[in-house]
């Protein structure tokens, strides 16, 4: 009993001493950090940030307290001296009190923020548990930095090495080398330690994933008995798709070393040649594992690896010159290093005695396993070749999640081996409504493009297909890029269209509504009404968004002289032209040309009606002797002007000019038909009245005996319209050009004569 009161009074009396020892050490790190600071103000921001790191401590003990309290006190002399140096040193304390506290503060932060960090490092015996060596704070900042992210560098590679196990295939596992292959990132990494590739970075961006999409394949090979640090330690050879599996070659496309340099078939020969001999130097030693320690000990730089290095340099320079010249004056020189190359080759177990035969036996053993080992690389790389699958494909439009769109994939190769990718999504507008003869491709593209870009959407390249709109993507120009990433791009932007896709569908089909491609339904069901009546002369169609009851005028043109003449003359008053363009074909064009003006249709729409008007007034009188219609089915009948459509649709056939030869004569193939059209539209807004009033006049001019003089009419006012103004405008025009073109004949013919006068 007596024990146990004793035990608990001695805990409570050294608890109490490491408490009053703790608040020892505030006590004297806060008059630490304020030694020699004879300004109040001054002592103030240093205190202040003093406590802010006593309540940062990590130990539980203030162990780095006096530590602090140092570096808080320097930089506030610091502080002042940088002021006072860059500005006059007369200052007053109050003109640069801002600066020093917020230098002060800005070191007091990093202090705090890196301080945590440490003490775990220190912990695990990762950094120097010595904080006083550092004098100065930005030295320690540093190094705890560095060992941070060697410590995270390691954990990494921990957590890489249970995947690594998994997603390494071991093709060759000779006691004097290996060679894998890395199946994932973090396999690369693992066999790529101590390499600089880039497929095995862990610190910086690591290239494996989007190479092995591109299609290449890496092979690494270590050499089990050079150097750890070594440059050709580890070598990783490269196969592409075209040139591995898709190929007889069985060279690698490139080859690496560990500084991620490009080597050819010869280094890496001279890098097994190296890892042999090195084996027999290993093999004739004492003790072999205990030396290889000792080598391996240190970095490149250390007293016992350039030792190593040394002996390794001189095996193979001395086998490069005795190889060269066998009375070489050089190698006769230096018999002991011979001797030992002779030792060290016997002892990696190649056959012969003499040291000819020595090296015959390794030249044989050097091409054995380098054949060995491009060959197992290459057929291993021709049955498992890289690349993006398409299973990597549909997996990407998987983790898409789209809900409107199907996402279709068409692939191919080119002749390098490089993925051609098409892939689209798309919109699909084949509504009931839609008027699919009605649909402009290039307006509803814009309708589209406009309506996702009103929602953000940019990103995209449209093309329809009727009523379809795809969203496409091309991949044949990027072949440096990877192409699962291209790819997953695309879909994000296929994704912001999908998820306005509702919104961006009812603006278009609003535009579709207001353009006319997509009927409302009182024109919908005029379409209907119109073509139940089965016209003779009018066909009933949706055009532009109007109904359109549509017939066509077939009228003989009265054609002039010139068009079937058989010279280029015409007139005998001008001479002979010289243009290219034939006069005649000129007149032709002009007269074409005016028959479809404006002007011209404007004057025969207006005289037709007139006429129409006229003549279903005097039916009204007289359908018998006129129209032989009967009287109840004119009442009320009026011309509706404002409904009528008219215009020119052209010649039946262009005229070929110059003439056509045919049986040894020169014949105009000239149509003297033309087609007109009359069409009475509807909007859709038309009144029960208009719409009677309509299918009333209808009626009457469909009826063969009144379409005929319709068109008859049209002739007349056509070939009246041509003979009193077009062909003689045509005429004069064609007469101008040709007297312009004479004009210029003349002054080139003057120019010539007094240039050759001058001469």
């Amino acid at each position: 009993m007596f024990n146990k009161i004793f035990e608990g009074y001695r805990k409570f009396l050294t608890e109490d001493e490491e408490a009053l020892l703790i608040e020892g050490r505030k006590d004297v790190a806060l008059s630490r950090a304020t030694k020699g600071i004879d300004d109040e103000t001054l002592k103030d921001i240093a205190s202040s940030q003093m406590e802010r790191l006593l309540d940062a401590d990590p130990s539980g003990k203030q162990k780095y307290a006096n530590w602090l309290a140092g570096q808080i006190n320097k930089e506030v002399f610091r502080s002042i001296k940088y002021v006072k140096d860059q500005l006059r040193g007369d200052m007053m304390v109050a003109d640069y009190i801002d600066s020093v506290r917020a230098s002060v503060e800005r070191t007091g932060r990093e202090l705090a923020r890196m301080l945590p960090t440490y003490h775990k490092l220190a912990e695990r015996n990762l950094i120097d548990k010595n904080i006083n060596k550092y004098d100065e704070y930005t030295d320690w900042s540093y190094e705890t930095y560095q060992a941070q992210k060697q410590f995270e560098e390691r954990e990494k590679l921990k957590g890489m090495e249970a995947e690594a196990k998994q997603t390494i295939t071991t093709l060759i596992d000779d006691p004097d080398y290996t060679l894998k292959r890395p199946d994932s990132m973090a396999a690369s990494c693992i066999l790529g330690m101590g390499a600089q590739w880039c497929i095995a970075a862990t610190k910086s961006q690591n290239y494996f994933d989007q190479y092995t999409r591109e299609g290449k394949g890496f092979y690494i090979l270590e050499l089990r008995h050079l150097p750890l640090d070594d440059d050709f330690k580890k070598i990783a050879l490269q196969y592409d798709s075209d040139k591995g599996g898709y190929s007889d070659n069985t060279e690698p496309s490139l080859i690496w070393h560990s500084p991620n340099e490009t080597q050819d078939e010869e280094d890496v020969r001279k890098a097994i040649r190296d890892n042999i001999i090195m084996k027999g130097f290993w093999n004739s030693q004492e003790n072999p594992k205990a030396l290889k320690k000792y080598y391996n000990k240190g970095k490149r730089g250390d007293e016992n690896r350039q030792e190593l290095e040394t002996i390794l340099l001189n095996l193979g320079n001395q086998l490069d010159e005795y190889q060269m010249a066998y009375d070489d004056s050089d190698v006769v020189s230096k018999p002991e290093i011979l001797e030992n190359l002779k030792t060290y080759l016997k002892a990696a177990d190649l056959d012969g005695e003499d040291l000819d035969e020595l090296i015959e036996s390794l030249d044989e053993l050097v091409s054995e396993e380098y054949y060995n080992i491009i060959g197992s690389a290459h057929e291993h790389f021709s049955e498992n070749p890289t690349g993006v699958s398409d299973e990597d494909y549909n997996r990407a439009i998987e983790e898409a999640e789209l809900k409107h769109f199907d996402v279709y994939v068409e692939r191919d190769f080119d002749g390098d081996g490089n993925d051609y990718i098409s892939a689209s999504a798309g919109f699909d507008f084949d509504v009931e409504d839609v008027v699919e003869d009605n649909v402009d491709t290039d307006d509803l593209e814009n309708f589209l493009s406009k309506a996702l870009n009103d929602e953000g959407v940019w990103n995209i390249e449209l093309y329809s297909d009727g009523m379809n709109v795809s969203v496409n993507m091309h991949q044949n120009e990027y072949y440096d890029d990877d192409p699962l990433q291209r790819f997953t791009s695309f879909l994000d932007d296929v994704k912001e269209a999908d998820n306005v896709y509702e919104e961006v569908f009812k603006a278009v089909v609003q535009e579709m509504k207001d353009s006319g491609m997509i009927a409302s339904e009182s024109l919908k069901s005029l379409v209907k009404r119109f073509s139940e009546r089965e016209y003779n002369n009018f066909d009933v169609d949706f055009e532009d968004g109007n109904v359109a009851v549509s017939s066509r005028l077939l009228v003989r043109l009265q054609l002039p002289k010139e068009l079937t003449s058989k010279s280029r003359y015409l007139s005998k008053e001008l001479p002979r032209p010289k243009t290219s363009e034939d006069p005649r074909s000129f007149i032709w064009d002009f007269m074409i040309g005016q028959l479809r003006s404006t002007e011209s249709i404007n004057k025969i729409k207006q005289d037709l009606i007139k006429r129409l008007n006229v003549v279903f007034e005097r039916a009204l009188k007289s359908a018998a002797s006129q129209l032989r219609l009967p009287l109840n089915e004119q009442e009320g009948v009026r011309v509706p002007e404002f409904k009528i459509d008219f215009g020119a649709m052209g010649p039946r056939e262009q005229a070929s000019i110059p003439p056509k030869q045919t049986s040894g004569s020169n014949t105009w193939d000239i149509r003297d038909k033309f087609t007109y059209w009359l069409d009475i539209v509807l909007k859709g807004n038309e009144t029960p009245e208009e719409i009677a009033q309509i299918e009333k006049f209808l009626n009457i001019i469909d009826k063969e005996e009144f379409f005929e003089k319709i068109r008859q009419y049209v002739e007349a006012l056509v070939n009246n319209q041509l003979q009193k103004e077009i062909i003689p405008a045509a005429r004069k025009a064609a007469a101008d050009t040709i007297s312009r073109e004479k004009s210029t004949d003349e002054l080139s013919d003057l120019a010539e004569r007094w240039r050759r006068f001058i001469k």
